[in-house]
């Protein structure tokens, strides 16, 4: 472990860049939550679209003034190769896109869960 080499992971770490994501906290609650405390892996487009937008309102109504844009422009930033925090594929036969976790948020969850856990 170096500066450099740390300086270089910090830099391109998707994890790290979901830790220091603005409003990090309200997309990590948002992934755990439809993700972990649901325990699926696979979520269809269909259903990921109104969800967030349930916890985007949710949110709004309890003061937090973040995640205004569209839920589809989330989901599509969050699954694009810069961000990588969900995977958006097809499986055979389906016409209909499905979101499934990244192993960077998987890594980023887990961590999290088990620091809050310690404190």
């Amino acid at each position: 472990m170096t500066p450099e080499k740390l300086s270089i992971y910090f830099d391109t770490s998707p994890a790290v860049g979901l830790l220091r994501a603005d409003h990090s906290p309200f997309i990590l609650c948002f992934l755990f939550e439809r993700f972990k405390r649901a325990h699926v892996i696979d979520i269809a487009h269909s259903d990921m679209l109104p969800a967030l937008a349930s916890y985007q309102e949710r949110l709004h109504e309890t003061g937090h003034d973040v995640l205004h844009d569209k839920p589809e422009d989330y989901l599509r930033i969050w699954s694009s190769s810069d961000k990588r925090w969900l995977r958006r594929h097809l499986e055979a036969g389906r016409t209909e896109a499905l979101y499934r976790l990244t192993p960077h948020s998987e890594a980023v969850i887990e961590f999290v869960s088990q620091a809050l856990q310690q404190d």
